[in-house]
């Protein structure tokens, strides 16, 4: 179903846009992992949201990512595939609470005009990702002036530690859901530990799902996720 929607553009960013069909209830802005495209997490809206009370935007990732010969996704900012090879051979983690990606301003700077141009308060946007698009969703949710309605991190990771320590002391009683799967090789675990600690600390309120998986979205996973949502109502 998902290949078959039309993309359109809001600012700089092309988009899957669904709206719901009555009264909305919140926005979600759904960021997609490093590799994939606006495409990869469409379908969720279905099983996430199957009373359609939530209107939906799925960006595409500003960067063009080769995948393949001839084939490209997209991504939010540039990674260190080779470190991350690195690490994984031989058994370390690769920690990445320090890097500060060169096109993260830009890309969250991006998603910010996005919400500018919908004119929608922050207390109706929901900010979700995967992997990479759920850095993207932290980053933009501690660089605005309220709290987002809600926060859903699916397999991300603590970057941009120093910044985000300053900033998240400002977020006291944001709803959050984390996912993360125990045996992830592509982002351990471990970085998502690192994040989950800071957000409670900070006075996030949510919970931190932990599976026995890799860098994936269980069944499990969506079950919660649909019940966060329906506790957002």
């Amino acid at each position: 179903m998902a290949s078959r929607l039309p993309l359109t553009r809001i600012g700089e960013l092309e988009v899957i846009e669904l709206p719901c069909e009555g009264e909305s209830k919140g926005l979600v802005l759904c960021m997609h992992g490093y590799g994939a495209d606006c495409y990869d997490l469409a379908d969720l809206s279905r099983f996430l949201d199957p009373e359609q009370q939530f209107d939906w935007i799925f960006p595409n990732g500003p960067m063009k990512v080769p995948i393949g010969p001839h084939m490209f996704g997209r991504g939010w900012f540039s990674i260190d595939i080779m470190g991350m090879q690195r690490a994984i051979q031989q058994g370390k983690v690769h920690d990445l609470e320090d890097y500060i990606p060169p096109e993260l301003k830009s890309s969250v700077g991006k998603i910010k005009t996005l919400i500018d141009i919908k004119k929608r308060p922050w207390s109706e946007i929901i900010l979700m990702g995967f992997s990479q698009g759920a850095m993207i969703a932290m980053e933009a949710a501690l660089g605005v002036s309220a709290n987002p309605k809600g926060l859903v991190l699916m397999s991300g990771a603590l970057i941009n530690k120093k910044v985000w320590e300053e900033r998240i002391g400002n977020r006291r009683g944001q709803k959050f859901f984390q996912s993360h799967g125990t045996y992830d090789p592509v982002l351990p675990v471990q970085g998502a530990r690192k994040l989950n600690e800071m957000m409670t600390k900070a006075g996030f309120e949510g919970g931190f799902h932990e599976f026995d998986g890799g860098h994936e979205i269980p069944q499990a996973v969506l079950q919660d996720i649909h019940s966060f949502f329906r506790s957002l109502l």
